[in-house]
């Protein structure tokens, strides 16, 4: 007999069949989730597949681009401290060739004074060879 609410097959039929319509709606929106994941998931596959061989030939590349970088660098090392080296030579030679040039100057003026002293006596000697000429 009943008492109050339900009785054993009227309100408990009745909350079975939407427990059991709750169940399937939730299960058919899992399931239909689960095939928009799998679906999302095979379409992805393909392009992560992609960006995985990318990424590894840009690995590849960019050893290859350290291996460059390298190298200039060395090779700019070297022309750097060539550079130094012929400013070194450059203010090295320009010094000896101020310096000869001061030499040979030196030289010149030693010789211009010679002669100048030479043709001085020269010109005394003719001068006292004149004056002893005339009696």
């Amino acid at each position: 007999m009943m008492s109050g609410g339900f009785g054993q097959n009227g309100g408990g039929d009745e909350l079975r069949t939407r427990f059991e319509e709750l169940d399937n709606t939730i299960r058919s929106g899992l399931d239909r989730l689960r095939a928009v994941i799998y679906q999302n998931k095979k379409s992805l596959e393909g392009p992560i597949f992609q960006n995985r061989q990318s990424l590894a030939a840009l690995k590849k590349k960019s050893g290859w681009g350290w291996a460059v970088m390298v190298i200039q660098l060395v090779a700019l090392t070297w022309l750097v401290t060539q550079y130094f080296e012929l400013r070194g030579q450059v203010r090295t030679l320009t010094a000896e060739a101020k310096q000869s040039e001061t030499e040979r100057v030196k030289s010149i003026e030693s010789v211009e004074s010679d002669l100048f002293h030479l043709e001085k006596k020269v010109e005394d000697a003719q001068k006292s060879a004149r004056q002893n000429e005339v009696p």
